[in-house]
């Protein structure tokens, strides 16, 4: 069955794009948020002709594609019935279906991360194969090749906050534009040469903004800092353009945005997101370090089933948090480990 074809049907056999509240896709799965899971004809979905599976979990309907989930849900999206927000996501007007705090953290933490994973797992396989090259010495780690490849694989991850505020702004319905502005802030040569240089043990002089004192934290590579900003940003902006005279909305809006929301994210935000994100890495590697057995066998064990609920990417801030201020991480050999074993059975691939 042609992709345009499969994508009609699932629409069809989910109850039509009215019983959509939304619509996303991971790396194997299209995940329905519906208003009504009842009008969906689940056996009917299954027996489709590249469909793997169908299921429900963590308040979606999810229907299993595999690696072609991509070509389908581009297929999906361009269907009359739906129409476009500016999240990126596609959804029919109508209320949308209540789901509970847990659920509703981890769909938005799915949301962030899907779109970033390709650019976070081609410079996480170029960082795996600098390492091995420089470890072996069949390169000098001193020559311009490799100082060029580690710029290739470091760029991801250093102007993460970049890549975070892009799909944090599609996920919170705001600008992207005015996202960027935002990690721009937290990157910023000032902050981050004060906090390089308190790291190398420096004195630096204090800044603060009309009295209160500016956090120096270095924010290369930090998730949370800028995730709770933006999510804070899509409340602050709509509330000044609610208020905001239709003439001078288009200069004055984002101008006091930015004016707002950047002080409060350096002075509030900023670190206490980056100290929570430090949190919960020395959280885990300190069950690591002294249960290490444990940690893997119950992280290892329940994989599978925090990937069904899609709460695995709950996990990711931290082995991001661990791999930017550690330099290794326990939490993704332990993934490796546990897909590894989980080879032999083949529908286990599209887990």
């Amino acid at each position: 069955m042609k992709n345009e074809q499969l994508a009609s049907k699932i629409l069809e056999l989910v109850g039509g794009a009215k019983n959509v509240d939304n619509v996303v896709h991971c790396y194997t799965r299209l995940r329905f948020n519906l208003k009504d899971d009842n009008q969906a004809d689940q056996e009917k979905i299954e027996k489709l002709d590249g469909v793997i599976t169908v299921q429900k979990q963590a308040g979606q309907f999810q229907v299993v594609i595999g690696n072609n989930v991509a070509k389908v849900y581009n297929e999906l999206i361009k269907l009359d019935e739906f129409s476009t927000d500016n999240s990126g996501s596609k959804e029919p007007s109508g209320n949308k279906k209540k789901q509970n705090i847990a659920s509703r953290l981890m769909e938005t933490i799915a949301g962030i991360f899907t779109p970033v994973i390709p650019a976070i797992a081609g410079a996480g396989i170029l960082k795996g194969l600098l390492g091995l090259i420089t470890t072996l010495k069949w390169a000098d780690p001193a020559s311009g090749s490799i100082r060029i490849l580690a710029l290739i694989a470091d760029c991801v991850f250093y102007f993460l906050p970049f890549f975070l505020a892009v799909s944090a702004a599609r996920k919170f319905k705001t600008s992207e534009f005015m996202a960027l502005a935002l990690a721009g802030g937290l990157m910023y040569p000032t902050i981050m040469d004060a906090a390089k240089s308190i790291a190398a043990g420096n004195e630096v002089e204090p800044i603060s903004f009309v009295g209160l004192p500016v956090g120096l934290v270095n924010y290369s590579s930090t998730v949370i800092p800028i995730i709770l900003s933006v999510w804070i940003l899509s409340y602050v902006y709509r509330l000044i353009d609610r208020f905001m005279p239709t003439v001078v909305k288009s200069i004055f809006t984002p101008t006091l945005a930015l004016l707002i929301m950047i002080p409060i994210e350096l002075i509030a935000i900023g670190p206490m997101g980056s100290y929570l994100g430090v949190s919960l890495a020395n959280g885990v590697n300190w069950l690591f370090e002294h249960v290490g057995f444990l940690a893997g066998m119950l992280l290892g064990g329940t994989r599978p089933l925090l990937v069904m609920v899609g709460m695995h990417y709950g996990l990711m801030p931290i082995a991001i948090s661990n791999l930017a201020t550690l330099g290794y991480d326990y939490l993704i050999p332990i993934f490796f480990v546990t897909n590894m074993g989980q080879m032999v059975p083949r529908h286990s691939l599209y887990s």
